[in-house]
């Protein structure tokens, strides 16, 4: 059997292989450790600065019907994401987000008391990412990966006071955007997530009349971030991913409830959120619901949102893997040349 296997290439490959598959899985369970995640943006992603910020903020959601440290009836999508990593997520530690918050320095404002605790402490895109690295001394880990969703409180208040000129309002979140990344590489940070706008027009706060520009708006904006993110990734030689939130959003839109409580919402139709129905409101089930309430995704959204987020997130682990078994595979087939 020895002679055998020493003379034919074929089986001593397939032998090779099994050691490079055997290394694969020891060096896989020896690489388990969770990734660190931090995360930056505004109510979506909040988890937390509602509850520090009440002494400013009279009007962070109440609980109940609120989950008491979100603006739904449960966790956001970034626990979620933490949660499938044993990671806590926690404000202030890995959690920047702020509710309200815009891409610029300063945040929607709902009281002046609310202006002074986000803008002094956190602010938009560009102040939380100020505020993390006052935690860190200055430092952004290579190793963990940096979440930004933006832009949604920026397209809500365009329809308080319109822009002469749309273009400039995307243009301005992916400036933003841009100087936030570019700070936090300057860090050190090496690995940056963006997620892309759902179609706002669903909302209950979006009028009829302006539900078709808001959501082509939001489709242009969600393409430029994908050309401006590519371009940022060759720009400063980091890894940049993209999630599409819309299209994840818009292929489960048959699963909610439409304002007429029919299934499914269609183009032009707004949600029908929890807190309009007494019996959600007061605590029951709310996966037939998109929003819990006019703006916010209900706890179901949010799980869907994170795990999907979590299938998308590349293992650095299993990145390299690959690259050791094609290296492995590759020095095989030179040798036998």
């Amino acid at each position: 059997m020895r002679a055998w296997i020493k003379n034919n290439g074929w089986n001593r490959n397939l032998i090779r292989l099994g050691l490079v598959l055997a290394l694969m899985l020891a060096f896989t369970t020896s690489q388990a450790t969770p990734l660190n995640f931090y995360f930056f943006g505004d109510s979506l992603t909040d988890s937390g600065s509602s509850v520090l910020n009440l002494f400013f903020n009279p009007t962070a959601p109440p609980s109940p019907p609120y989950s008491g440290s979100s603006f739904s009836n449960g966790p956001v999508w970034a626990e979620t994401v933490g949660a499938a990593y044993g990671v806590p997520i926690t404000w202030g530690v890995n959690n920047f987000a702020v509710g309200g918050a815009v891409s610029a320095d300063l945040n929607a404002p709902v009281t002046a008391g609310q202006q002074l605790a986000t803008t002094v402490a956190t602010g938009g895109v560009l102040g939380q990412t100020a505020h993390f690295l006052s935690t860190t001394g200055g430092v952004a880990d290579p190793n963990a990966l940096y979440n930004i969703w933006m832009g949604g409180n920026d397209f809500l208040n365009f329809l308080n006071a319109p822009p002469s000129d749309p273009v400039a309002l995307i243009n301005g979140i992916l400036s933003n955007i841009g100087t936030g990344i570019g700070t936090l590489v300057a860090a050190g940070a090496q690995k940056i997530l963006l997620m892309n706008l759902p179609d706002l027009s669903v909302s209950p706060a979006v009028p009829d009349p302006a539900k078709a520009l808001v959501s082509a708006l939001v489709q242009n904006y969600n393409l430029a971030l994908s050309a401006f993110a590519l371009g940022l990734e060759g720009q400063l030689g980091i890894d940049i991913w993209t999630f599409d939130v819309f299209g994840l959003l818009a292929a489960n839109s048959g699963s909610w409830l439409d304002s007429d409580g029919f299934l499914g919402i269609g183009p032009g139709e707004s949600a029908l959120t929890c807190l309009s129905v007494l019996a959600c409101a007061l605590g029951g089930d709310s996966s037939p619901y998109l929003l819990f309430d006019d703006i916010h995704p209900t706890e179901e959204v949010h799980a869907l949102i994170g795990n999907a987020v979590v299938a998308h997130i590349p293992e650095p682990s299993t990145l390299l893997l690959a690259g050791l078994a094609v290296a492995g595979l590759g020095f095989q087939r030179r040798k036998a040349a």
